[in-house]
């Protein structure tokens, strides 16, 4: 995978009766039921991770900043202020209730994994560290 868009689940020969797993952060601008009707797929389980950082919830940014964009290197200048950073939480809120949503509907599980909890402990919990972001 590139990292430069959604996985290509299509591609890949799941096996009936197992457990497909996606690692994603999910940052991609595509409609989420598209990807995850693929992996809905009869006679099968799927489990999405979809790990994320605290600072890409409610980023710190106070002035203009500059910002890469780790995926394929360009950069480009955000305002900081308060305006902007609300719209940008609205925003990423918005984008993850609709995984959370579709996953629902797709019967696909989706775990958030905060980069503060190990994977391990955030895979044995009951609570999906994404319900903070929904």
């Amino acid at each position: 995978m590139t990292g430069l868009g959604p996985p290509p689940v299509d591609q890949v020969p799941w096996r009936s009766s197992g457990l497909q797993v996606i690692l994603s952060d999910l940052l991609y601008p595509v409609e989420p039921r598209l990807i995850l009707l693929k992996l809905a797929v009869p006679g099968t389980s799927a489990l999405l991770i979809a790990p994320f950082d605290d600072a890409e919830i409610k980023p710190a940014w106070r002035k203009m900043e500059l910002i890469e964009d780790c995926e394929d290197g360009r950069r480009f200048q955000i305002s900081g202020d308060q305006r902007t950073r609300s719209a940008y939480e609205r925003a990423y809120r918005a984008h993850f209730e609709q995984w959370t949503r579709a996953a629902a509907v797709a019967g696909v599980s989706l775990l958030g994994v905060g980069s503060n909890l190990p994977l391990a402990r955030a895979l044995l919990s009951d609570e999906s560290p994404l319900a903070s972001v929904g």
